[in-house]
């Protein structure tokens, strides 16, 4: 059992992780060579001219009385102030009660994580994430990260067999091990 397991967990290492790493190195530079030709372009001038008069047409102006009759009618936009409206009224419900401070403090420090998270670790990541690479160091770069941790998967594994077979000589599977 230490030998199936041992061969077992670097099958794993050799073909799961480095190899099937490699293939998906190769796809994702592939795919990022093309995708950079396929990004969009800016906006003519002309086309910025139209996309403003559409959202002129679009959009109405509101008098203070429309802002006031709330949710009435078919108009998405009065339903979206008559919940803004609540919110705020909410807010200020909080404020006097004296929470607002409490929530306002974690809400600020949980923006506050978010910030450093998706923007600060976030582009650490992704500088070295969308550079594609050429792939002929590949083999020696994941090996050389990861050989340690591999080889120690193999040994703790190796281990593990040797010790379930110490344990019940007569056993061929983990199955069998386990039930004596």
């Amino acid at each position: 059992m230490a030998i199936r397991y041992a061969l077992g967990a670097a099958s794993v290492y050799f073909l799961g992780f480095v190899l099937a790493g490699w293939w998906y190195a190769r796809w994702w530079c592939s795919r990022k060579t093309t995708f950079l030709s396929e990004l969009p372009s800016h906006a003519t001038v002309q086309e910025q001219l139209d996309y403003e008069q559409e959202q002129d047409k679009v959009r109405k102006k509101m008098e203070f009385p429309d802002l006031l009759s709330g949710a009435s009618g078919d108009d998405p936009f009065s339903a979206l102030l008559t919940v803004i409206g609540i919110l705020v009224l909410l807010v200020a419900v909080l404020f006097l009660a004296g929470y607002l401070p409490m929530i306002a403090t974690d809400a600020f420090a949980g923006y506050l994580a978010e910030v450093v998270l998706e923007f600060v670790i976030g582009g650490f990541v992704m500088r070295r994430v969308l550079k594609p690479r050429p792939l002929d160091d590949y083999w020696q770069i994941m090996l050389g990260k990861t050989w340690l941790a591999g080889l120690l998967v193999i040994v703790v594994f190796g281990s593990l067999g040797y010790a379930l077979q110490q344990a019940n000589p007569e056993a061929k599977t983990l199955l069998q091990a386990l039930r004596h």
